[in-house]
């Protein structure tokens, strides 16, 4: 988005000079660009025609943009599915994928009225149940309870990890990238913070993509982690900030958690920061 969108947009009604209409050639690019933008390296055009375009049955009405100044700056995938009742009968369902909206347009009213859109196209086609999935606890899951949707309980689900770092490192540059506070803090501290799980070793200036995020930090502190601390996070997200911290100490005091500090310099940034820190989780 351009600096004189973004001052346009200051100007902009709840919803009003924001055009809603389907895909159209040509929209790939302000598509992934916003997607990227919301949910943090995303994926690439590979990624987006293997959900999209060459999903059996696609149509460009499976896909509702929002354009502002001739940005995308808000969508709403569809897939359409059919749930199997019994052998004779099926429901047409449509689930909601990569619904996203510019923080630019946050608090406008523009996400509603994406999902009004998206219950019509559904009923077009002739679903009859809508579903999607989210964090219990999260902003959708309370906005979706708010206008009408039901929870629904599921069989067990179980998982087992075979990247914790992978896992780790997926979860924290997530996390990250939604809690801009957090990043600004990390953003603004000369001490590079590295993660350690097993064998492998990240930096969080590898998660956060910041301009002036410098790699090559003189002063470290290290965190040494066990690899159950990967199933932790699984709640981490929709925890209070009360739980969260708990949490946290109770992974320093059992031990899961281990920090070394390279120089009495990142010690005292830390100790410092911290406060900073605790207050953004």
């Amino acid at each position: 988005m351009t600096q004189s969108t973004e001052k346009m947009a200051e100007k902009v009604q709840p919803s009003s000079s924001v055009i809603l209409r389907h895909y159209g050639d040509g929209d790939e690019a302000g598509i992934l660009n916003l997607l990227n933008l919301c949910y943090g390296r995303w994926g690439n055009i590979e990624k987006w025609r293997w959900l999209y375009s060459k999903y059996p049955g696609f149509a460009s009405s499976d896909i509702l943009i929002g354009e502002f100044n001739g940005n995308i700056i808000a969508h709403r995938g569809l897939h359409y599915r059919h749930l199997d009742i019994n052998a004779r009968h099926k429901v047409l369902t449509v689930v909601h994928v990569d619904g996203a909206v510019h923080p630019d347009f946050a608090g406008r009213g523009l996400y509603s009225k994406l999902n009004r859109a998206t219950a019509e196209a559904g009923k077009e086609k002739g679903a009859c149940l809508y579903l999607f999935w989210t964090l219990k606890g999260s902003l959708v899951y309370r906005h979706r309870i708010k206008t009408g949707f039901v929870e629904i309980n599921q069989a067990p689900s179980f998982i087992k990890v075979f990247n914790p770092d992978k896992v780790l490192k997926a979860g924290l540059r997530d996390f990250l990238h939604k809690n801009r506070r957090m990043s600004a803090v990390l953003h603004s501290m000369k001490t590079e913070l590295c993660f350690r799980i097993g064998d492998t070793e990240f930096r969080i200036s590898d998660l956060v993509v910041r301009p002036g995020l410098s790699s090559d930090r003189k002063h470290s502190v290290r965190f040494i982690l066990a690899e159950e601390v990967v199933y932790w996070l699984a709640g981490f997200r929709t925890s209070s900030r009360a739980g969260r911290i708990r949490s946290l100490a109770l992974l320093l005091l059992a031990g899961k958690v281990r920090v070394k500090f390279g120089s009495l310099y990142s010690l005292l940034e830390l100790t410092r920061k911290g406060a900073a820190i605790i207050g953004s989780l």
